[in-house]
């Protein structure tokens, strides 16, 4: 024992600073001990999976186990991430999600939005761990292999997008996915948005979360929900911040002055699919979903003059910018050029289509671009306008207007409203018509100036659905669809052009007509 006092306790209190510094590191290092009752095995898939949140938990609703899981260990060795062509995150999609020697797949979940989340989980062998980390950030856009999880059908074409902005975990990638199919020609065809993918790593554990609706927004809201236990039971560190780099934007879906029935998840979907495939530079994939004929400038073309429509980065950059809803139609434009959709809404229910390009805002086309109304109709409550136009025993089905064009066609100056008009009758075709409105009348309660195509069962004798309008050298068209009643896949088989002449006695009468199967 040394002599001095002082000494003494100075050898004393480092002492106990070193057995406090020895418990804290134990502490620190030390697997976090499962709560009581519970035995956690952290190399088992199944059981993460019992720390993922219960039916009824938040939003989630219900959720489903997913059958036919695999070993255990869930070891993710067979698929190759460091090939240097093909696309990588459709194998790690693929393995994960649905292969049997692979990973399991945890959960499915339903949203209240409505959305299906699947969410998948495997654990890789050490020597895979980096590969995929690498394969997470430098991996970029790609297409896959023939769908295998049902976007579409098995014959579709997978594009992946990938997307740059803020995530979670040691390492992540963001993707959407969009499908098209080869025509005959082996051309593309038939551009269908799919979901939206997220991969995140934490060590040698690997989730991919499938999130149907297409929105990484619903997925940013519930992986923080989904993934908090694992953290804070298990020590991974899925909530740590992270970014998805290297991929293109968004499609901006905040659209001024949209009415309260907001933005249908099919327009919405839509939307993106068609900005993520002009991001990634497939102008071939993005032409496949737009209308036939199309309204270019102040005229109507049909599909030999879509080469006039914007190359895919300016498409791109359009569709980030924000965009309008005037008179039932969504316009984003940039610089001198406008692209404008058609929307259809009924609160719960809608699709969109690309009715218009205008690459020069000037003449005619300015009242595409511009932020004011079209005249005095253009403010309008058209919804409420055409509440009785479908029949009372359709009662509860929607009015649906898929175009609308305000022109002077009766020469007093003033901007008539011309609307295509159909119901929506559930599973069936909704035939339509064509309103006219004068564009004197107080836009309270527009005046009726005549109805189009009414009963017009058109060239199959089927009925007709208008779905275009265009004024050309004075006359109206009007470009309708109609369908075989023994096709069972409903696509539109002819595509008809009615052509109208305003006559000095205050009416339309019919010029002509052509007919041109839809190819």
């Amino acid at each position: 024992m040394p002599d001095d006092p002082r000494l003494w306790r100075r050898l004393l209190v480092l002492g106990s600073v070193g057995a406090i510094a020895l418990a804290a590191g134990i502490l620190l290092n030390r697997s976090p001990e499962p709560p009581a009752g519970r035995s956690i095995d952290i190399h088992s898939t199944e059981a993460l999976a019992e720390l993922l949140p219960q039916a009824g938990e938040g939003p989630f609703q219900s959720r489903t186990e997913a059958d036919g899981s695999a070993t255990d260990n869930g070891q993710l060795l067979v698929f190759d991430v460091a090939a240097p062509e093909g696309c990588p995150i459709d194998a790690i999609a693929t393995e994960i999600m649905w292969g049997r020697d692979a990973g399991t797949v945890a959960a499915q979940y339903s949203l209240p939005n409505p959305a299906q989340v699947l969410v998948g989980v495997a654990r890789l062998d050490r020597h895979e761990v980096q590969p995929v980390r690498d394969a997470l950030r430098s991996g970029g856009h790609c297409t896959g292999q023939p769908a295998q999880y049902g976007i579409v059908d098995d014959e579709d074409v997978d594009v992946w997008t990938k997307v740059s902005r803020p995530w979670f975990g040691e390492e992540s990638a963001l993707y959407r996915t969009a499908s098209y199919r080869l025509d005959a020609g082996q051309r593309p065809a038939d551009l269908a948005p799919g979901p939206a993918w997220t991969f995140t790593l934490s060590g040698q554990w690997l989730v991919a979360m499938r999130v149907d609706d297409g929105s990484l927004e619903t997925a940013a809201s519930i992986h923080p929900q989904l993934f908090a236990r694992w953290d804070s039971e298990l020590g991974t560190a899925f909530l740590r911040p992270a970014e998805s780099g290297g991929g293109c934007g968004s499609v901006d879906l905040d659209v001024e002055n949209l009415p309260a029935e907001r933005l249908g998840d099919s327009a919405t979907r839509a939307l993106i699919g068609l900005h993520d495939v002009a991001c990634q530079g497939r102008g071939d994939v993005a032409l496949t979903a737009v209308s036939d004929p199309l309204f270019l400038d102040d005229r109507v073309v049909g599909r030999d003059f879509l080469s006039e429509i914007p190359d895919s980065p300016t498409l791109a950059a359009l569709l980030e910018t924000r965009a309008v809803h005037r008179n039932g139609a969504i316009i984003y434009r940039n610089g001198d050029s406008a692209a404008v959709f058609s929307t259809v809404h009924d609160g719960s229910w809608a699709w969109i289509a690309w009715s218009a390009y205008v690459r020069h805002c000037s003449a005619t086309a300015t009242e595409m671009c511009g932020p004011d109304p079209n005249g005095p109709l253009g403010g309008a409550d058209w919804q409420a306008v055409l509440a009785d136009a479908c029949s009372p025993v359709d009662q509860g089905d929607a009015v649906l207007i898929d175009h609308s064009l305000f022109h002077d066609v009766t020469g007093d100056g003033r901007k008539d409203a011309l609307l295509t008009v159909a119901c929506d009758l559930g599973n069936t075709i909704g035939i339509g018509e064509v309103r006219v409105y004068d564009g004197a009348s107080d836009p309270r309660n527009p005046r009726l100036l005549q109805v189009l195509l009414r009963g017009d069962q058109g060239e199959l004798g089927t009925g007709l659905r208008p779905d275009l309008l265009a004024v050309i050298d004075g006359e109206l068209w009007i470009a309708s669809l109609t369908w075989r009643d023994d096709d069972a896949s409903k696509r539109p088989s002819v595509q008809q052009v009615d052509r109208f002449r305003w006559l000095p006695n205050g009416a339309f009468q019919h010029a002509g007509r052509s007919v041109a199967p839809v190819r």
